[in-house]
């Protein structure tokens, strides 16, 4: 029996769910206290982002995770044997067999597609209604 605990790694489909700093420009125009949370909170991720990786925004990986388990048609992925190294160089990642290689059962569930604008649009909508479509656009 797979433990269906959710890995969010592999090919990582956090790292395709960005909120733009475009997106957040937009937040800024509702005049609505969440989407100014929203914009005041992100600040420092955009500013992250931007210098380690040259992403234009932020990732948003806390709310894929909660979007995934209220909807499973968001993602797909793999079943495979995973484990998270403890010593050396790679300390703290997660290594996840996806061939097979180790031939050791299956104990989770990898992530490795996410639909991001369903997600998007969910999470926007999910928010600020009909209000959060134009923020998209």
């Amino acid at each position: 029996h797979i433990n269906r605990t959710v890995e969010m790694v592999g090919l990582d489909v956090t790292r395709k769910i960005v909120l733009t700093t475009g997106m957040i420009r937009a937040l800024e125009h509702l005049e609505d206290a969440k989407a100014d949370f929203i914009a005041k909170i992100t600040r420092f991720y955009v500013d992250f982002h931007k210098k380690q990786e040259g992403i234009d925004g932020c990732v948003i990986n806390d709310p894929l995770a909660v979007g995934y388990f209220l909807s499973k048609d968001l993602c797909s992925g793999i079943e495979a044997y995973t484990t998270v190294e403890t010593e050396g160089l790679s300390v703290g990642q997660s290594i996840v067999d996806e061939k097979g290689f180790w031939k050791k059962k299956a104990n989770s569930y990898v992530l490795t597609q996410v639909d991001s604008q369903c997600f998007m649009h969910r999470f926007m909508t999910a928010l600020f209604g009909r209000r959060g479509e134009g923020i998209l656009r």
